[in-house]
């Protein structure tokens, strides 16, 4: 998959939205949406301007991945855009983030166990990183 597909398949399941939804949003076929996001076809200017509005994602992340994620436009965005930049900004939360956003679901389920228990995020992290170790020895 492209850079910029996967970009488009993030802001769109950020979104909340289905392939099919997207396309009729933007006026194309869900074939379209699913080839740009296999990397296979690269969206036309006009498209990704509507997939930039639709989206709520500035046209130069789609294509770069290097600016905002979040269009400024908006008190939801705003906040957003500050989550985001707070995470960004933090070494440790940043690095959460990305961990986070590469473990599998099954992980992730293991993790919210943990913390039920009265784990913290970092406690939960640590415990199953010394089990995984342990596990490979």
């Amino acid at each position: 998959m492209g850079d910029i597909g996967k970009r488009i398949k993030i802001a769109r399941k950020y979104k909340g939205l289905s392939q099919d939804e997207l396309a009729k949003r933007i006026g194309v076929a869900q074939q379209n949406i699913a080839r740009w996001e296999k990397g296979e076809r690269i969206p036309g200017a006009k498209n990704l301007i509507k997939i930039s509005k639709a989206l709520d994602v500035s046209i130069d992340w789609i294509l770069t991945g290097e600016s905002s994620f979040m269009v400024k436009d908006g008190k939801k965005s705003k906040e957003k855009e500050d989550i985001i930049q707070f995470v960004l900004e933090d070494p440790e939360m940043k690095n959460l983030f990305v961990f986070l956003s590469h473990i599998s679901l099954n992980f992730r389920k293991k993790i919210d166990k943990l913390i039920k228990t009265g784990f913290t995020y970092k406690e939960a992290l640590l415990f199953l990183a010394i089990k995984y170790l342990k596990e490979k020895e």
